[in-house]
């Protein structure tokens, strides 16, 4: 590995699969989970490993959630997908974008990556280069097991990512007694989630949501 990173010297960006921890002086990002794709199922096992590994992004640069693919799954899906690039700070696309040759790849895989991969205000989370960590770690959602609240804070805004692994519509409110947050100190005026730029409703626990089947949210809740 250090004959490796000579070679590469600092123009390479190195990513290690699934390794164990040692060689972390040697690379800049680790994979979080074994390979995931684009559906469901994939974000959840992901972020059941990120759920308990969060905390790697303290040994390596970066948490590596593998490359997000959009494909033929649904739009909950894609957004799902790449928010698990938000949550972890970090993002390679990972659908067939060629147009030409022997290995052209779908239009329609091609437009989704397009379309989530440009919105700029999940875009700003994704610049931070910030792991998220788990809101808690005794309650678990979904077939793979994995927290689905998770909170990153920074010096003017608190963010918040709720995943619905399950199929079926939530709605509800999330508790920021969980994530030590005063509401008191949240300026609503300036809030939105990131994905539809729509404004935040609090009451006196926490933040109201409404998560249709699959889909993930990222909220940024600006500080007062």
């Amino acid at each position: 590995m250090k004959h490796l990173k000579e070679r590469a010297g600092d123009d390479i960006f190195i990513i290690e699969s699934i390794s164990p921890l040692f060689p972390a002086n040697y690379a800049h990002a680790r994979r979080i989970s074994c390979d995931a794709w684009g559906e469901m199922w994939h974000t959840s096992y992901m972020m059941n490993s990120f759920s308990f590994g969060w905390w790697l992004s303290r040994v390596y640069c970066f948490n590596d959630p593998d490359h997000l693919v959009m494909g033929d799954r649904s739009e909950a899906e894609n957004i799902s997908r790449m928010t698990t690039g938000a949550v972890t700070g970090y993002c390679i696309l990972g659908d067939n974008l060629s147009t030409k040759g022997i290995a052209v790849g779908s239009k329609i895989s091609q437009e989704k990556a397009i379309k989530f991969s440009t919105v700029e205000k999940v875009n700003d989370v994704i610049r931070l280069g910030k792991s998220f960590r788990p809101a808690y770690g005794h309650k678990l959602s979904g077939r793979n097991n994995s927290v689905d609240l998770f909170y990153l804070e920074t010096e003017d805004s608190y963010y918040i990512a709720h995943f619905n692994y399950e199929s079926g519509d939530k709605t509800g409110t999330i508790d920021f007694s969980y994530m030590n947050i005063d509401p008191e100190n949240i300026d609503v005026s300036r809030s939105y989630e990131c994905w539809t730029g729509e404004g935040v409703t609090l009451n006196e626990k926490g933040l109201e949501y409404s998560s249709p089947n699959n889909m993930a949210k990222i909220y940024r809740l600006f500080k007062k």
